[in-house]
């Protein structure tokens, strides 16, 4: 793959993107989203595509994430577990054309969509189904949890869900509990 100054590129393996600053025939230098200036060879870099790139849109992304909340969800009872797994064979059909940055933005997304949702629907426990794998995502979804976990109106716990059901660390449970009386 050729690569020209300006383009943005994605690390292979790697969660680093930047912009190509430096390009010879055996390195390619990038800038990475710190400002750091690092070297790789050519194949260890991607070509970073926008969603629209792929003929995909924020809205039929939206409407997969949709779908899939609303399958979880029996309309017709109140639910008291609310989970989602976020392997990305379960996000989307197609996930071979994404870079590793890509899959992991498309599931942090598909994260803090859920849990926003939780909240609004008043949820008390939900379980994020992660996987084992590296930790890469564990650790993402842990520090969004953290960042949320000052919000005003609610407190939130999380912790990993039960080995009995989900498996030695492939699951975060998370619990929220209303700090205000007329939040249900």
């Amino acid at each position: 793959m050729q690569f020209k100054l300006g383009d943005l590129v994605s690390v292979v393996h790697e969660t680093i993107e930047g912009k190509v600053i430096r390009v010879e025939s055996n390195e390619i230098a990038i800038e990475d989203l710190d400002g750091f200036n690092r070297i790789y060879r050519p194949t260890e870099l991607s070509l970073k595509k926008s969603y629209s790139d792929y003929g995909l849109t924020e809205d039929i992304v939206e409407k997969e994430i949709e779908a899939k909340i609303k399958s979880l969800i029996p309309e017709s009872q109140a639910i008291k577990k609310f989970e989602i797994d976020l392997h990305i064979e379960e996000l989307l059909n197609d996930h071979s054309f994404m870079t590793n940055h890509e899959i992991l933005t498309k599931q942090m997304n598909s994260c803090r969509q859920f849990i926003q949702r939780a909240i609004t629907a008043n949820m008390n426990r939900v379980v994020i189904i992660h996987g084992k794998g590296e930790g890469v995502l564990k650790s993402e979804i842990i520090s969004y949890l953290s960042k949320l976990k000052n919000h005003h109106d609610f407190n939130i716990e999380f912790f990993e869900a039960p080995y009995t059901e989900y498996g030695m660390g492939g699951a975060t449970e998370v619990r929220f509990n209303s700090l205000s009386k007329d939040y249900k």
